[in-house]
C-alpha cells in the first residue's frame, strides 16, 4: 500500500496484510506490518524446522512438541491482528505465550535456579518495541505472571533437573540471549535511523519550501530578535540569511517605522490572532548596488510554540510590497488630480453659466419687446420672424445654461434642496398642462394615472418639477406624431412611484446601459435629427439621488420607453381624488381611470415575472 513506508523487505510484503481501518495512518499502519512480518516469519521458520527436527530425531518428546506449538502460536497471533486490525490483543497474546513458553521451560529446567529465568525481563522490552507505556505494563505483568507460576509450581512440586541439563540449558540459554541481544540492538538502531529520516525528511520539505519561496520566511524570538532567515532574503535584501540574524533585521528597518515593527511583534507574541504590518526598509550600499534603496515590505506574524521546550516563538513571512505602495502613491495623486479637475471644470461652468445668463436675459428681454411691437411695428415680415427665431434661440440657450449650471453645483456637492410638503397630484397636473402645447404639435396626447391616496411628497418643489419636465419633454420628443404618452403616479409602502410610459422609437439593449451618462444621445436611423444636448437625463438622474431615490429605464427599440422614479415620501395627509380634473389634457370618469390603472400594473407584474 501507498501509505506504509517499506520498512525492509519482509514488512513490505506484511503491508498488504494490514487492516483496512488502519491504512489512513502510516505510522500504525507500519507498526502492524513489522507485528504481522515478525510473526509470521517466526512461525513459517518453525514450521520448515520442526520436520526436519522430527525426521532427525525419530521421536518427539512432550518438550519438543510444547516448543512446537509454542512457535506456531505467532502465526496464529499474526492472522488476529491481520483480520481485526487489533495490535494490542496481538501484543498481549503474543507476551503472554512467552511468558508461558519461558515458565514451562524454566520448570522443565531448574525451576527459579533455570537459566531460562531470566528472560522473563525481556518481556517488557519487547513490549516498548511494539507500543507504549501501556504496552509495557502488559509486558511487566505477564513477566511477573510467569514468575509467579514458577514460584507456585516449584513450591507444590519440588524440581529436580541433572546438572548436566541444566548446564547446556544455560549454554543454549546464553547463546539465545546474545542472538536476542543482537536481534534487539539492530531493531533498536533500525527504528532511530527510522525516526532520524522522518526528521530529516520533514526538515528538507521545510527547507525547500523556505529556499523557493519567493517571501522571506524568519523565526524569532519572543522579544523579536531573528533566530532563522530563509534564503529569499539574497534576492529581497540583498544580504545572506545570517545577517539578518539577532538585531540584523531591526536594524534595517526604517526609523521611523521601528515602533511599529516592534509593535506587531509584541502584539503577535500576547495574541493567537495574526499580525500585519508595512513597513520601510533601508538597503545600504555595499549590499545591493551603488546607491542605497529603501523598500516597502509587509510582514505577517503569527506566535508558536516551541514543541521542545513550550517557548514563545514567532513565525513571519514577509514581502516586498514596493511596487504596491508605488501603484497605490500614483493612484492616489491621479485621484487628487482628477478631483482638482472636476472642480476646477466644475467651477468653470458654474462661472461661464452666470456670465452667460445675464446677455441671454438681455437678448430674451429685447426680443419679447421687439415681438410684442411695444416700441412700433416692424417695418418687414422678414423681421418678426427673425426676432421670433431670435428669442426661440436664447430661451434654448438659457435653459441650456440653466442645466449645465444645476448639473455643476450637483457635482460639486452644492446643490441645495428647499424640502418641503407639497400635493404631488397638483404638481403633476400643472406640469402636463405646461408641456400640452409643446405634445399638441405633434398630436401627442397626455393622459394621467394617479392614485387616490397619495402623500404629500416632502422634497424640492422644484427640482420634482425639473424632474417631471425633462421626462416628459424627453417622451414628446421621441414619440412621434399621433402619440401617448401615460403618467402613473402610485403610492408603494410610503414611497411615491412615478411612471412615464411612450410608446415612440425606443432604444436598444446597449443604448439603455448607457442612457444617464452625460452627453449621451440615441444615435440610430430613428433617432437622428433630434435636438438635445444629452443633459437632460443626466440632470434627472443627479436630481433623484439627491432625494435619496432611484431611477430606472425600462425600453424596447420600436415598442417604445418607460421610465420609473421612485422617491421616499414622508406621508402626512391624504387627499380624495378631485371630482372634477379640469386641468388635465383628457379628463377621465373615475371607473374609467381606475381600470386603465389597474390595468397598467397588472401588466407591470407580467412583466417583472417575465423577467425574473
Amino acid at each position: 500500500m501507498r501509505t506504509i513506508s517499506k520498512i525492509g523487505f519482509l514488512t513490505g510484503l506484511a503491508s498488504r496484510w494490514v487492516h483496512r481501518s488502519i491504512l489512513h495512518n502510516t505510522e500504525m499502519a507500519n507498526a502492524h506490518a513489522r507485528f504481522i512480518a515478525g510473526h509470521l516469519a517466526g512461525g513459517m521458520l518453525a514450521l520448515l524446522v520442526f520436520p526436519l527436527w522430527l525426521a532427525a530425531k525419530q521421536g518427539v518428546t512432550a518438550f519438543e512438541a510444547g516448543v512446537f506449538l509454542w512457535l506456531v502460536v505467532p502465526i496464529a497471533l499474526a492472522t488476529l491482528v491481520s483480520t481485526t486490525g487489533r495490535l494490542n490483543w496481538g501484543i498481549v497474546g503474543s507476551l503472554l505465550a512467552a511468558s508461558g513458553f519461558i515458565a514451562w521451560f524454566s520448570v522443565l529446567s531448574g525451576g527459579l535456579n533455570s537459566a531460562v529465568l531470566f528472560w522473563l525481563c525481556i518481556l517488557p522490552i519487547e513490549a516498548a518495541l511494539f507500543g507504549g507505556r501501556k504496552t509495557i505494563i502488559y509486558g511487566l505483568a505477564a513477566a511477573v505472571t510467569g514468575f509467579a507460576a514458577i514460584l507456585l509450581v516449584q513450591t507444590l512440586y519440588p524440581i529436580f533437573v541433572p546438572q548436566a541439563f541444566m548446564s547446556q540449558t544455560y549454554t543454549l540459554s546464553v547463546l539465545a540471549a546474545l542472538a536476542y541481544g543482537a536481534m534487539l540492538a539492530f531493531r533498536i538502531d533500525h527504528r532511530r535511523q527510522d525516526s532520524k529520516a522522518k526528521v530529516v525528511a520533514e526538515e528538507g520539505k521545510f527547507q525547500l519550501i523556505a529556499d523557493n519561496s519567493t517571501d522571506l520566511i524568519t523565526l524569532h524570538a519572543e522579544n523579536g530578535e531573528t533566530e532563522y532567515a530563509s534564503s529569499a532574503s539574497e534576492k529581497m535584501l540583498g544580504c545572506a540569511p545570517v545577517a539578518l540574524c539577532g538585531h540584523g533585521l531591526f536594524e534595517r528597518v526604517h526609523l521611523h517605522d521601528r515602533i511599529a515593527y516592534m509593535t506587531a511583534f509584541s502584539d503577535a507574541a500576547n495574541s493567537d490572532c495574526e499580525v500585519t504590518v508595512a513597513y520601510r526598509v533601508h538597503i545600504p550600499v555595499s549590499e545591493s548596488s551603488n546607491t542605497p534603496t529603501t523598500r516597502w515590505m509587509e510582514t505577517r506574524c503569527r506566535k508558536v510554540l516551541d514543541p521542545s521546550n513550550g517557548a514563545v516563538e514567532i513565525v513571519a513571512v514577509t514581502r516586498d510590497i514596493s511596487a504596491i505602495k508605488e501603484t497605490e502613491a500614483a493612484l492616489t495623486l491621479q485621484r487628487e488630480e482628477a478631483v482638482k479637475s472636476s472642480e476646477a471644470k466644475s467651477r468653470f461652468l458654474a462661472n461661464m453659466s452666470h456670465e452667460l445668463r445675464t446677455p441671454l436675459n438681455a437678448i430674451i428681454g429685447f426680443s419679447d419687446i421687439l415681438k410684442q411691437d411695444l416700441f412700433g411695428k416692424l417695418e418687414f415680415k422678414k423681421h418678426e420672424e427673425y426676432v421670433g427665431l431670435i428669442n426661440e434661440s436664447g430661451e434654448h440657450l438659457l435653459h441650456l445654461v440653466n442645466g449645465i449650471l444645476d448639473i455643476s453645483k450637483i457635482e460639486a456637492g452644492r446643490y441645495e434642496l428647499l424640502s418641503e410638503p407639497f400635493d404631488v397630484r397638483e404638481l403633476v397636473n400643472a406640469t402636463c398642462r405646461m408641456m400640452t402645447p409643446q405634445a399638441a404639435k405633434q398630436d401627442i396626447q397626455i393622459t394621467e394615472f394617479i392614485d387616490a391616496d397619495l402623500p404629500e411628497l416632502n422634497a424640492d418643489r422644484r427640482a420634482c418639477r425639473q424632474i417631471l419636465l425633462n421626462l416628459l419633454s424627453n417622451a414628446i420628443k421621441f414619440s412621434g406624431k399621433d402619440g401617448r404618452i401615460d403618467v402613473f403616479v402610485e403610492n408603494i409602502g410610503g414611497s411615491l412611484k412615478l411612471t412615464i410610459r411612450d410608446y415612440g422609437v425606443g432604444m436598444s439593449s446597449k443604448d439603455l446601459e448607457a442612457v444617464g451618462e452625460p452627453f449621451f444621445q440615441v444615435e440610430n436611423k430613428n433617432t437622428r435629427g433630434y435636438e438635445g444636448t444629452g443633459l437632460g437625463l443626466f440632470l434627472v438622474k443627479g436630481l433623484v439621488e439627491l432625494h435619496n431615490g432611484s431611477l430606472k429605464f425600462d425600453s424596447v427599440q420600436g415598442e417604445g420607453t418607460t421610465v420609473y422614479v421612485t422617491m421616499p415620501a414622508e406621508p402626512e395627509k391624504s387627499r380624495p381624488v378631485p371630482t372634477d380634473v379640469s386641468g388635465s389634457l383628457i379628463h377621465l370618469h373615475t371607473k374609467t381611470r381606475k381600470s386603465v390603472l389597474d390595468k397598467y400594473r397588472s401588466d407591470e407584474n407580467e412583466r417583472i415575472q417575465a423577467t425574473s
